[in-house]
């Protein structure tokens, strides 16, 4: 009687750490970016609330370059990041209805941003200021997308009912030293 009932023990702890083990999924690890991604999402699961959350940061970073953009007098950056930060905003649009093609299309638009601001300063012969900061912020926009293809398997998870803000305003990257 006693080892039925060991028997019994060990199947349901058994039964209970492999469910939680299927259920438990590691949204960063196939990421080009994995540390800049374990920073974006944290704790976050479900992979719609990773990517929501990790494109709320990137639209969050974006802002704060715009502010070196006027330091430094770039209004052509500047104008290129509003065009990124309403390609993310779109993006938020694309995941909310679950189109996979636009959303990867639209973080494809802000990532070449990104770059088109760099290359505004080379098309002048001058080394952009910026260069840090894009490469921090192409790499989370790599990893977006990164999320995106995490995403196409998995569009049956629900979405998130909770906020991200709080966990948007507290993240800290890796590569955030003083970027923006």
């Amino acid at each position: 009687m006693t080892s039925s009932f060991t028997v019994l023990v060990f199947l349901a702890t058994a039964t209970l750490l492999l469910a939680g083990q299927a259920r438990s999924v590691n949204l960063c690890s196939k990421a080009n970016f994995p540390a800049v991604c374990h920073a974006a999402v944290k704790n976050l699961k479900d992979p719609h609330s990773a990517t929501r959350s990790a494109i709320n940061l990137l639209i969050f970073k974006t802002a704060k370059a715009k502010v070196l953009a006027r330091k430094f007098r770039s209004s052509d950056c500047n104008e290129i990041y509003d065009d990124a930060v309403y390609n993310l905003f779109t993006c938020l649009e694309n995941l909310k209805g679950h189109d996979k093609a636009s959303l990867n299309i639209n973080l494809s638009a802000a990532l070449s941003d990104y770059e088109q601001c760099d290359d505004t300063f080379a098309d002048f012969g001058r080394h952009s200021p910026l260069v840090r900061t894009n490469k921090l912020l192409k790499r989370m926009a790599s990893n977006g997308r990164h999320g995106y293809e995490f995403l196409v398997d998995l569009w049956h998870y629900p979405l998130s009912s909770t906020s991200d803000k709080d966990h948007v305003k507290n993240a800290h990257y890796p590569e955030d030293k003083p970027l923006i």
